[in-house]
């Protein structure tokens, strides 16, 4: 009876606090604490860190805390390199590899974890320091640093293998295996440590196969042009290399891929790159022909205009073509092969002394412009494009008209394509213009001639956009000055080929924006980067980037505004 009377006291005074104290009952969620950012480490190891004489085939690294793996495969390599694939398993907080491969004699090792290992909580990775070891006595010093850059933009690359070779040859790359191996950082920054003090051949890979070899065509590479010596590790002098620059070797093997003959007077030849030095093209029967030879912009097909008459007249054109093409080694080789091209004519037999000029498809030169409706600078030219080869032209009938009134013009056939023609005047700025080309003003080698055709265009306003003047000092050569959008992209803007010697240029007409400056050495002549060709121990074309004092890339400019720019190629950043 007393239990049930003190059970009877606590139950009620139980509820009077629930009563005044309700908040006493609220649901509050534990608390687990700080969040955990601290990486997991390496407390032991068998071997020991820095061991001299390891002989063994197990590795085990315990660390501080239970561990996963993550990507191990990617992440976790050794150098030197193991050709067999090693073994890894986590047993509690130990990772232990399982070595397959024999081991080199007196050589050091490190392993590099990557970000494989991983705590199992946060999933912070392990400490990125190198683990080593020695299969000899001691352990090696050497050093060797250095950076890896996309050639073209300057940006640093990561996740890009960089190897070390004893053999200098070229085609180790290729055949061989590489005695050590580092990766590059977020900054496209290197290093090599415990390296035998010496020469090696240097070369920087983005390894799309994983086999750490060269060999598939679309894989990004840097190498170095001669050998790199490391350096002992007490020397505390930064001696980093010059930045390798890499590059992806985008031009298929030479060859010829078609011929054909769309029309009677021409012929047109296809290959897979831009022959290096000009096709030879003569024609079966005909020993004296003449033609006038077109390319494309990017060098890759060549169209031949023949100037013979009698041409018009065969169903099948016979003709030898020697030209280069690639061999296994994608070196270039001159070889010779006999084209049959056919063309189908209407029925002829009714008509067989139809003359020439009746045998062609069209009985009229064609006149194209490529500035039709557009607004163009005031400094710059019409250019006006024909249907055909062209023999002779008037120029007086070419006329441009203000108003209706003519003003001064010249007519000069284009320095970079056979079928275009440059009018030249003296435009005003925010008028229109109207380009009238009477009949009989172009003539091809078959009598043909044109109808009057006309075209409209207008000028642009200055004072919507901006100028730059640059005041040029120790150009090389052969330069090409590219204007450059601010953006990640860095799209291309405007591109001028400099002539040798030139010190002062105006870029005009530029959209209120930022811009970056970029100067290539172009040693080809080709009005354009190239990249390089390892098998050729051809570097990229050098490119350099104008900074200002403050070390920006970026010009920004404003409508109506002129900019005074003095460069120095010798002090761009190479």
């Amino acid at each position: 009876m007393k239990k049930e009377r003190i059970l009877a006291i606590v139950l009620s005074l139980l509820g009077i606090s629930v009563l005044l104290f309700p908040q006493c009952a609220r649901m509050v969620a534990l608390s687990g604490g700080a969040r955990d950012t601290e990486p997991p480490h390496i407390v032991r190891s068998i071997p020991a860190n820095g061991a001299t004489n390891f002989a063994g085939k197990r590795l085990k690294l315990t660390f501080n805390e239970y561990v996963s793996l993550v990507n191990a495969q990617k992440e976790i390599y050794f150098t030197p390199p193991l050709r067999w694939p090693y073994g890894s398993t986590i047993q509690g907080k130990s990772l232990i590899f399982d070595i397959n491969d024999t081991l080199k004699s007196n050589v050091t090792y490190q392993i590099y974890l990557g970000k494989a290992v991983q705590d199992l909580t946060e999933k912070n990775p392990a400490e990125s320091n190198p683990f080593s070891f020695s299969t000899g006595a001691s352990r090696d010093s050497g050093i060797l640093a250095g950076s890896v850059r996309d050639a073209l933009l300057h940006t640093p690359v990561e996740q890009v293998e960089v190897f070390l070779y004893h053999e200098n040859s070229d085609s180790v790359v290729r055949r061989g295996f590489p005695d050590y191996m580092t990766m590059t950082d977020a900054a496209g920054n290197f290093l090599f440590s415990n390296l035998p003090e010496g020469q090696f051949k240097l070369f920087a890979l983005k390894d799309l196969n994983t086999n750490l070899r060269y060999d598939l065509p679309n894989e990004s590479l840097a190498f170095s042009s001669s050998p790199i010596t490391s350096y002992a590790s007490r020397d505390t002098t930064e001696r980093k290399s010059a930045p390798l620059n890499l590059f992806t070797y985008t031009q298929k093997p030479l060859a010829l891929l078609f011929s054909l003959r769309r029309r009677p007077e021409n012929i047109q030849i296809l290959f897979s790159a831009p022959p290096p030095e000009r096709a030879q093209l003569s024609v079966i029967g005909f020993p004296n022909t003449t033609y006038t030879l077109e390319a494309s912009k990017q060098g890759d097909s060549l169209t031949y205009w023949f100037h013979d008459s009698s041409i018009l007249f065969l169903d099948t054109l016979l003709l030898t073509l020697r030209y280069q093409k690639s061999d296994s080694l994608q070196k270039l080789i001159w070889t010779q092969d006999t084209l049959h091209l056919p063309y189908k004519f209407p029925d002829l037999a009714k008509d067989s002394l139809l003359s020439a000029r009746d045998r062609l498809a069209d009985s009229l030169i064609r006149i194209f412009t490529l500035d039709e409706q557009k607004k163009i600078p005031a400094y710059d030219s019409l250019i006006l494009e024909v249907s055909t080869a062209i023999k002779d032209i008037d120029a007086t009938k070419i006329l441009i008209l203000q108003d209706s009134t003519p003003i001064a013009c010249q007519v000069k056939p284009s320095a970079t394509h056979p079928r275009r023609w440059v009018l030249y005047a003296k435009l005003q700025p925010r008028t229109q213009y109207k380009v009238k080309v009477l009949p009989a003003a172009f003539f091809d080698y078959f009598g043909r001639t044109n109808d009057e055709t006309s075209f409209s265009f207008e000028t642009l306003n200055p004072t919507q956009f901006a100028t730059l003047h640059l005041a040029l000092q120790n150009m090389p050569s052969n330069l090409v000055i590219e204007v450059l959008k601010e953006n990640e992209k860095r799209s291309l803007v405007r591109s001028l080929v400099l002539s040798s010697g030139e010190e002062n240029i105006d870029i005009a007409y530029l959209a209120p924006g930022n811009y970056i400056l970029r100067f290539i050495d172009d040693r080809n002549t080709n009005g354009r980067w190239d990249e390089g060709n390892y098998w050729q121990q051809v570097q990229p074309e050098s490119v350099r980037y104008f900074k200002d004092e403050r070390g920006h890339t970026n010009i920004t400019v404003r409508p109506n505004w002129e900019y005074d720019l003095r460069i120095d190629y010798l002090k761009l950043e190479e």
